[in-house]
């Protein structure tokens, strides 16, 4: 008994021994563990921490990004300066001046000038365009903006800059007329635009600022400007020759007047005549069930004959049909030629009995029929109303089939109502001779 004690506690004092040891590798084991915890942290603290502003990587940057924006600025500069400003170096244009004959035009100018050598530019073109291009970005050029269109959709549209054109002698911008360097108004649009604001004379028709584009005709003088063309009684335009400055001259709009000059006196081609243009132009459209006079409006807009205004300009284009359902309405209804019924009074309430307003497009296409029903009035009441009208007007007897574009079928059966057969509230319908 003894001896198995003895035996029992020499294995407990091993256990315990090796216990011990097995603790004392584990808390080392902790604190490795703790060490690596510390050391990952610290890494990705750093990694996500921005670089500080003096460290090797962001000086880096800073260089390339300073040395490619030269790069830019330099290309830049040699597409938008113009060939004939850059003019040869100092070397050949010496040699050159030398070896001309006397009285000849230097190398480079072109002869456009009058004079033997072009007047130097009161700035230089490539600096101007760099000044623009600064105002540019103020003014949110090439930003696109949200806008309906004619049709009512939407849709990304653009500001049009306004043109700064440079000659040789002077420069004109918008619409304003072309005005020698040594006027106030041109130096006061080049002083305006080299200290960084947008020029002053703009200011009313552009209050926060406009895109502009610098367009070079250094080859031309200021009196081959639009503003500045011969009148009507030889003089230049604008200049007490007669007739005055046009709108729109040397600006980004274009008049008749603008079209005459150019197709006549500048031997351009010659414009479009009123009835042929006209007579290109479809006679009507229909779009969301309604029928949109087209070259009748444009006709109305154009003026000329056969364009007169008021009720009897319009009253060969639509016509209102009875129908016994005029007895229901009220005189502002029987007379609405829209397609959706307006209400019977100011008070906006509902009419008593659906109706529903049918335009119908005669068999010539020259007019339009508009004839209210009840919804449930049938195919018969339409033709027997169209019918009464054509004798009224001179052309009874008249075979005709009524039809609908959209969707396409013929309404042949006259006991089906207007209600089944989708002609409410309102429809759109044409008449084909048969």
């Amino acid at each position: 008994m003894a001896k198995r004690l003895a035996a029992l506690e020499r294995e407990m004092k091993e256990r315990q021994v090796a216990l011990q040891a097995v603790q004392a590798d584990n808390a080392a084991l902790k604190g490795k563990l703790k060490v690596a915890e510390e050391e990952i942290a610290k890494r990705a603290l750093a990694a996500l921490e921005p670089p500080r502003d003096d460290s090797p990587a962001v000086m880096h940057l800073r260089s390339e990004n300073a040395r490619l924006r030269a790069q830019l600025k330099y290309a830049w500069k040699q597409v938008a300066e113009p060939a004939p400003l850059a003019g040869p170096g100092p070397g050949p244009t010496s040699s050159a001046s030398s070896n001309s004959p006397k009285g000849a035009p230097p190398a480079g100018g072109g002869g456009a000038g009058p004079g033997p050598s072009r007047p130097p530019l009161p700035v230089s073109l490539s600096a101007l365009q760099g000044k623009v291009d600064e105002l540019n970005d103020l003014a949110g050029d090439g930003c696109g903006q949200i806008v309906k269109d004619g049709a009512g959709q939407h849709v990304l549209a653009t500001r049009d800059p306004v043109n700064l054109v440079i000659y040789r002698d002077g420069l004109q911008i918008h619409v304003l007329p072309a005005k020698p360097f040594n006027d106030p108004a041109s130096a006061n649009v080049i002083r305006d635009i080299m200290d960084g604001y947008f020029p002053y004379v703009l200011k009313r028709d552009f209050p926060d600022g406009v895109p502009l584009r610098v367009v070079d005709r250094t080859h031309d003088s200021i009196d081959s400007s639009p503003s500045r063309r011969p009148g009507p009684s030889g003089g230049a335009a604008g200049a007490g020759g007669g007739a005055a400055p046009r709108a729109g001259a040397g600006g980004n709009v274009r008049t008749w007047d603008d079209i005459d000059v150019a197709g006549g006196a500048a031997g351009g081609p010659t414009p479009e005549s009123r009835d042929k243009f006209l007579s290109r132009l479809p006679q009507a459209v229909i779009k969301n069930g309604k029928v949109i006079e087209i070259r009748s409006d444009i006709s109305k807009m154009m003026g000329g004959p056969g364009s007169g205004s008021g009720h009897e300009a319009g009253k060969g284009d639509v016509a209102l049909v009875s129908t016994p359902v005029d007895a229901l309405l009220s005189t502002m209804q029987r007379n609405h030629v829209g397609p959706s019924l307006p209400p019977p009074s100011r008070d906006g309430l509902p009419p008593a009995t659906e109706v529903t307003t049918l335009q119908v497009k005669s068999m010539d296409g020259k007019q339009t029929f508009i004839l209210k029903f009840r919804y449930d009035d049938t195919i018969g009441a339409l033709r027997t109303a169209l019918n009464a009208h054509h004798t009224k007007s001179g052309h009874a007897g008249m075979a005709y089939e009524i039809r609908s574009a959209f969707p396409a079928r013929a309404y042949a059966d006259e006991a089906e109502t207007l209600r089944a057969a989708g002609l409410i509230p309102n429809g759109t319908l044409f008449l084909r001779p048969v």
